[in-house]
């Protein structure tokens, strides 16, 4: 699918948004450092900074820029389906419930680096007032990844939608107790799409993909002029679906970090190869003339598909968790943030708000089959948080060894 930008709010009235952790008894290590994280309640050690000014609450996302907000959808025009994301004035209405618009931003620093990164005070500058805050509904909502230069607000989770994917995929394989082939891998991606009423994001970096086009041998030959990952030339696909399953040639550093040590994630190598190359064999049949159509509302898969390559190199300076007040969290409500503003870059993650597209995924696995008929659905979705929980562990181990975490919890 492609982005598209503007810089108005013509579509924006005419968009339909298509949009609890549990620790772990696996690794105390992973406890001890997410307790710290305080990734379930912001508590101790709290500093909090408050606005008068209010805001109203809607389905879109924080905006960099002051006095805006942020739309982000789906759009059809001529046939083609296009990411779409609108700034808009600061004039939306209250989209109702208990969850309200912000007021207040409660600081919570883990003890873990505290004298590294971004400080407290940068940190609450960085965040700015609370009405600049919208509150996204998690369950209509894309996740993206957690990396400091996606330059729009996102909630976010380690790995986006793909990675959240892959670890329900990879507990649903292990209670099925079999391997799974990459048909039957493709099928439950494909089958996953044909359902979902948002988009699935799965992004790489510039880097990555410089690296794999100089790499690739075609006929023979040793790199590609001209490499096009959304389309590329049949000829190179062969090739292409091979080296994407090396870590070197992915950007996101969850999936290079579950590329590298699969076993390290509870994951099977093989089944993550067959993830990657199940999304980009959906993403290339944009190319096709007939490409595979959803039953239920008549959507090409390959449009359902947010394909990133995120531009420059990391420079993060924090990791901040960020939560919303209960009656926010009960109606599925998060905070949007923007990880790259400027000069600034944080890492930005949402622990709490993914919870529903976990539960999203072990009912799709469910219904999926092949697993015992003593296994429901609650327990089915508590291994996958469990596994999930693990891998932001991992994540925030790898990428922020030198930084600050946070929890910041908008209410």
């Amino acid at each position: 699918m492609m982005m598209m930008r503007s810089s108005c709010c013509f579509y924006a009235a005419a968009l339909v948004l298509l949009v609890a952790v549990v620790s772990s008894p696996e690794s105390a290590r992973s406890a001890r450092l997410l307790a710290n994280m305080n990734v379930k309640v912001a508590v101790g050690g709290s500093e909090s900074s408050g606005s008068s000014a209010a805001s109203s609450s809607s389905s879109s996302s924080a905006s960099a820029a002051a006095g805006t907000r942020t739309i982000q959808g789906r759009i059809k025009l001529d046939g083609t389906f296009y990411h779409t994301v609108c700034h808009c004035g600061r004039n939306a209405t209250s989209a109702g419930g208990n969850c309200k618009a912000p007021h207040h931003i409660r600081v919570h620093q883990n003890p873990y680096n505290k004298h590294r990164g971004m400080a407290r005070q940068e940190l609450k500058e960085v965040l700015g007032t609370p009405d600049k805050f919208d509150m996204l509904d998690a369950s209509r909502t894309s996740f993206a990844d957690v990396d400091c230069r996606e330059r729009h607000a996102v909630l976010a989770t380690p790995g986006g939608d793909f990675g959240e994917f892959l670890t329900a995929l990879n507990v649903y394989q292990a209670n099925a107790d079999k391997d799974f082939s990459a048909e039957r891998v493709q099928h439950v991606l494909e089958s996953w799409l044909e359902s979902s009423t948002t988009s699935f994001y799965f992004n790489t970096d510039e880097l990555a993909v410089k690296n794999l086009r100089e790499h690739l041998t075609v006929a023979g030959r040793q790199g590609v002029v001209g490499l096009d990952l959304t389309n590329p030339k049949v000829e190179y696909r062969k090739s292409l679906l091979r080296d994407l399953c090396k870590s070197d040639n992915q950007g996101s550093y969850f999936l290079k970090a579950v590329l590298d040590h699969p076993d390290r994630f509870y994951m099977r190598g093989e089944t993550v190869c067959h993830a990657v190359q199940a999304f980009f064999k959906i993403l290339w049949q944009r190319g096709d003339e007939k490409p595979k159509v959803s039953s239920i509302d008549g959507e090409t898969l390959y449009s359902k598909l947010n394909f990133q390559v995120l531009q420059g190199a990391l420079n993060c300076r924090a990791w901040i968790n960020f939560r919303a007040n209960h009656h926010c969290e009960e109606e599925h409500k998060a905070p949007a943030f923007t990880p790259a503003v400027d000069d600034s870059q944080v890492f930005v993650c949402h622990p709490e708000a993914v919870s529903i597209l976990r539960e999203r995924l072990g009912a799709h696995m469910l219904r999926e089959g092949g697993l015992p008929t003593s296994l429901q659905l609650k327990p089915l979705v508590q291994r996958i948080q469990r596994r999930s929980f693990i891998n932001m562990e991992h994540t925030a181990e790898s990428v922020g060894s030198n930084v600050p975490f946070y929890t910041a919890t908008i209410e």
